[in-house]
């Protein structure tokens, strides 16, 4: 029985690639016959599939057992927990999924081992076999479901006096099962679900690549579902010594034959299924991924101090949303009108998790309830954080603002106009650089300074 379909293939580059098919089946002259958008660019295919034993009759029970191990070639399969595809001499009875679903037999466990037994009672005589699903290989958990994606950073751009600070590499991810059957994923559990980053660095000339380092991120383990992660992982998770570390700077540094070579795989094992079967796919899908290097010449400065935050967080706690239509919900009373993050969602009793209850839509400012969520029609409250005068392309704000305390009524008894007096030693203004996509060069790519760019903004500040 066959489980699953890869197709691989390696590039230009030497990176091996490897792609699962989904859509795949058996024609009449036994060829396998498959679709897949990368179906011509494939130099081979791997095929995982379940062998097919025969199972031994009990006479004392009448069961049929399954065999408790299979040797194959040196690899000692054990613990048999299910049989599929089930065979009586040269009849088909199909897939034991469910007690309410009658094949004419059913599946079960004691203490001889995992059984057959059948509606109606077989000749001893007969063939009985089927695909066993054996639990471990060479006494390991086989089940491990993995899918990784392949990066390689080509842009040098750091120079031989560039003094390498730190580094913090920003993922966009979808993980998870999709299109379960038979069972809930309320129904699964795991001890390991994660995602494991591998930085390698790529020798361009001799297509070789040596390992950096290794970071893994554990996953939420109660969010088995097909979802999105938010994920950063800085330099230190990579656990670098001194001469790896080395080697991340020249992979990253122009007049080296080095590229920065990067994986991403998410994988969940150790699966335990509360109910009779369960069958879904296991999913990924890599959305975006941003590295951030960190240089004394590239840090963020103010005054002569480093900035951190290129912001100032202003914090709007309890904000009640409107509702707008069903299950959509949007942020109307706020204080400013800046960019903001949603620091927590909730209603009157519960807390709600964005991409698992709920997605946000910045541009828009609106809420869109999801899952079991979708018909809510209560009360959400929000707190949030806005990031005010933050720094941006051609955008710099001072980020400490001034208070102006005024004791009397200077409008009616005094006041004419009011004036601000501004010194500066030199031009305001910015410069914008980019990386030069055929060198892997930083180039100018926009300057401009005025004494016109510089603007004052005016609150009515109550403590």
């Amino acid at each position: 029985e066959i489980v699953a379909v890869k197709g691989r293939f390696i590039n230009e580059e030497s990176i091996p690639f490897e792609y699962p098919i989904y859509y795949y089946w058996v024609n009449s002259e036994n060829e396998l016959i498959f679709n897949s958008p990368m179906k011509y660019q494939l130099t081979n295919i791997t095929i995982d599939y379940i062998p097919q034993l025969q199972l031994s009759y009990n006479s004392t029970d009448g069961n049929w057992y399954l065999p408790n191990y299979f040797t194959e070639e040196s690899i000692n399969f054990t613990k048999p927990f299910f049989v599929s595809d089930l065979w009586v001499n040269n009849t088909n009875n199909g897939t034991y999924v469910h007690p309410d679903v009658d094949v004419g037999y059913m599946v079960g466990t004691n203490a001889i081992g995992t059984f057959v037994h059948f509606s109606n009672a077989i000749h001893p005589d007969s063939i009985v076999r089927g695909s066993i699903h054996f639990g471990k290989i060479n006494d390991t958990n086989q089940y491990k479901l993995s899918l990784q994606d392949d990066l390689l950073y080509q842009y040098n751009i750091l120079t031989d006096t560039s003094k390498f600070t730190n580094a913090s590499l920003h993922l966009e991810l979808n993980a998870g099962f999709k299109d379960v059957v038979y069972s809930e994923l309320s129904q699964v559990s795991t001890t390991d679900y994660k995602v494991t980053v591998t930085l390698y660095r790529y020798h361009t000339l001799q297509k070789e690549r040596s390992e950096i380092g290794k970071a893994t991120i554990s996953l939420d383990k109660s969010l088995l579902g097909y979802h999105k992660y938010d994920l950063t992982i800085d330099l230190a998770d990579f656990g670098l010594s001194n001469n790896t570390e080395q080697m991340l700077i020249e992979s990253l540094t122009r007049g080296t034959n080095y590229d920065l070579h990067i994986t991403v795989e998410s994988s969940i094992y150790n699966c335990r299924v509360d109910g009779n079967l369960f069958k879904g796919v296991y999913a990924h899908d890599l959305i975006s991924a941003n590295l951030e290097i960190k240089t004394d010449e590239s840090d963020l400065v103010l005054d002569g101090n480093n900035v951190q935050t290129p912001y100032m967080p202003i914090a709007q706690d309890n904000v009640l949303l409107s509702k707008l239509d069903t299950s959509t919900y949007q942020l109307t009373s706020l204080d400013y009108d800046f960019d903001f993050t949603v620091d927590a969602l909730f209603t009157e009793i519960e807390i709600l998790y964005e991409n698992h209850d709920y997605t946000f839509d910045p541009i828009e400012k609106t809420i869109s309830l999801i899952n079991k969520y979708r018909d809510y029609a209560g009360f959400i409250f929000a707190n949030i954080t806005f990031k005010a005068f933050e720094w941006s392309s051609g955008v710099i704000s001072s980020l400490n603002p001034i208070t102006l305390t005024f004791e009397n009524d200077y409008v009616k008894n005094i006041t004419k106009f009011f004036e601000f007096i501004i010194q500066y030693n030199e031009i305001p203004g910015y410069e914008l650089e980019k990386i030069d996509l055929t060198s892997g060069r930083l180039v100018l790519a926009e300057e401009e300074k005025s004494s016109a760019l510089l603007k004052v903004y005016l609150y009515n500040y109550v403590e």
